[in-house]
C-alpha cells in the first residue's frame, strides 16, 4: 500500500531526476553551442582570410594590368619618337643632299668661270703675241708704254 508519502517520495524524486536531465542538457546545450559558435568564428576567420588572400590577388593582378599598360603605352611612345627621329633624319640629309647639290653646282660653274677666264687670257696671250709679231714686222706701230691697246684692254675687262 502506497500511500501519500511514497508518492511525494516518488514524485520528489522524479522531479530531482528530470532537474538533473534537464541540467545535464542544459550543460550539453550550452557544450554544443560553444562548440557551433567556435566552429563559426573559424569558417568566419577562414573566410575572412580566404577574402584578404582574394583581395591581395586581385590587387597584383591589378597591378600587373597597369604595369603591362605603361609598358605598352611607352613602347608606343618611344616607337613615335623613333618615327619622329627617323623623319628628322630623313629631313636632315634631304636638306644636306641639297645643300652637296649647291655647293656641287656652284663648284661647276667656278670651273666654268675659271675655264672661261683661262680661254680669255689665253686668247689674250695670243692676241699679244699676234700684235706684238705685227709690231715687230712694223705692220701695227706702238709705243711701248703703260697704257694697254685696246684689244688688250677688252681682254683684261674679261678677266674681272
Amino acid at each position: 500500500p502506497e500511500g501519500p508519502p511514497r508518492r511525494e517520495k516518488a514524485d520528489a524524486e522524479e522531479a530531482r531526476r528530470r532537474e538533473k536531465v534537464d541540467r545535464e542538457a542544459g550543460k550539453e546545450k550550452d557544450k554544443i553551442e560553444k562548440e557551433v559558435q567556435r566552429e563559426r568564428e573559424k569558417l568566419e576567420t577562414a573566410a575572412g582570410k580566404e577574402r584578404e588572400r582574394v583581395e591581395k590577388e586581385g590587387a597584383k593582378e591589378r597591378e600587373k594590368v597597369e604595369k603591362d599598360a605603361a609598358k605598352e603605352k611607352d613602347k608606343e611612345e618611344k616607337e613615335v619618337l623613333r618615327k619622329a627621329a627617323a623623319i628628322e633624319r630623313e629631313k636632315k640629309n634631304e636638306k644636306d643632299k641639297a645643300v652637296r647639290a649647291a655647293e656641287r653646282e656652284k663648284g661647276n660653274e667656278e670651273r666654268k668661270k675659271k675655264r672661261a677666264e683661262e680661254a680669255a687670257a689665253a686668247q689674250l696671250a695670243k692676241a699679244e703675241e699676234s700684235l706684238s709679231g705685227q709690231w715687230l714686222h712694223g705692220v701695227h706701230p706702238r709705243v711701248p708704254d703703260a697704257t694697254q691697246d685696246p684689244p688688250a684692254a677688252g681682254a683684261q675687262a674679261l678677266l674681272l
